[in-house]
């Protein structure tokens, strides 16, 4: 299992659920009447705080997660910034979700469903029953996200070329160079 999203694992599939429905859709806050949820009581208690005010709130918030999928149509490290946690557009949307344990007989295997109801009358739902498999081009995007903005393009690039190559190295200290951020 490769942990795709900057956040608790248990969030995931409702970022899948609302990401899907974002690309297929697309949605403006102000259009969205109401987010709904379906999930089981475990997520329901752990994860359910609306406005986070620190990062490890944000990243435990299944609404801020889900309004960001909604919005943007995926969840990445930088929208687990000071900053980022403060959009106004994503804690307007956070507040129109609801979450109920509809889904609790199938715990620990619970599917997610996400629906959103546009104040036009339109209801558009996806569910999510398993963790989404992921490529290797979207693992190598993952990974070039988050050590770009640290490494720069080009050490990430040389980095992903050692590690991509690892079980061929002769030693260790093409990948051991990497470790220290101010060369």
């Amino acid at each position: 299992f490769f942990k795709f999203y900057p956040c608790c694992a248990g969030l995931h599939l409702a970022i899948d659920a609302a990401s899907h429905l974002s690309r297929q859709r697309g949605f403006l806050v102000d259009e969205i009447e109401k987010v709904e949820i379906k999930t089981n009581e475990h997520v329901l208690k752990s994860y359910y705080k609306t406005i986070p005010v620190s990062i490890q709130d944000a990243q435990f918030s299944l609404p801020y997660v889900t309004a960001i999928a909604l919005m943007k149509g995926n969840v990445t490290l930088e929208d687990f910034s000071e900053e980022a946690i403060k959009n106004p557009e994503i804690l307007k949307l956070a507040k129109k979700i609801r979450v109920n344990d509809d889904f609790e007989k199938y715990y620990p295997k619970t599917p997610v469903e996400v629906s959103v109801k546009t104040k036009y009358g339109s209801k558009y739902i996806k569910r999510v029953d398993l963790r989404k498999k992921r490529s290797f081009d979207e693992l190598i995007k993952k990974f070039k996200n988050i050590t770009t903005p640290i490494l720069g393009k080009q050490k990430t690039d040389k980095l992903f070329n050692v590690v991509d190559q690892l079980e061929k190295l002769k030693e260790i200290t093409s990948l051991t160079e990497f470790l220290t951020l101010n060369q």
